[in-house]
């Protein structure tokens, strides 16, 4: 691996060149990436900022631009379910899927679709795409265990009265247990929203 594709940035923007270098015949794309892959690494230096990376970037122009200019055709509207295949598709089917899991078959179909949807989207980058499927992905598994676990707990705390006495008590402890629930679905809901504000966020800037 080259010296400028070690950078993020970089890697990032070769990715996103390689997709759109899609739309030209496979010899023509191979050759543009490769020359923007080598004009980069001789514009930028070792210990190149990265606000000097995004100045090389920006004056290259956006990969979409470069594959226009080199020919590419241009992309037409998604119709039917590829337009489904979109950012905004994804997260919402995976959220979708959370909070209908009472549906049980509908909603891991709706999980199984956001997934895909993720998965092909063009506008992460792998890492995002791991993100959001840490934080959103597990969002239905999570849901569905926490559920069943709470049932469980609640279905075994019981409290036995003898002529208005309390001689069996089971729900010491449950307290804390409820504590320590709260606590870690308020950070997992947390996780959720910054991975929402992320992918969106990176959605947008592409």
């Amino acid at each position: 691996m080259t010296t400028a594709a070690r950078r993020p940035l970089v890697e990032d923007y070769l990715t996103r060149l390689r997709t759109e270098a899609a739309r030209l015949p496979a010899d023509q794309a191979r050759e543009l990436v490769a020359d923007i892959d080598e004009h980069l690494q001789s514009a930028l230096s070792h210990d190149a900022s990265e606000a000097q990376v995004r100045n090389v970037l920006e004056r290259l122009g956006t990969p979409r631009e470069l594959v226009t200019e080199a020919g590419g055709a241009p992309e037409t509207p998604a119709r039917g379910w590829r337009s489904l295949a979109s950012p905004t598709g994804a997260i919402a089917c995976l959220v979708i899927a959370e909070l209908s899991f009472f549906t049980l078959v509908l909603a891991w179909a709706i999980w199984v679709v956001g997934l895909v949807m993720m998965a092909r989207t063009p506008v992460w980058t792998y890492r995002e795409k791991w993100l959001g499927f840490i934080g959103l992905g597990s969002g239905l598994p999570a849901v569905s265990v926490l559920f069943f676990a709470g049932s469980f707990t609640a279905s075994s705390c019981t409290q036995v009265f003898e002529k208005g006495r309390l001689v069996q008590d089971t729900c010491a402890g449950v307290n804390w247990v409820a504590v320590v629930a709260w606590t870690v679905t308020l950070g997992y809901l947390a996780l959720q929203a910054f991975t929402i504000w992320r992918l969106v966020r990176s959605a947008r800037r592409r």
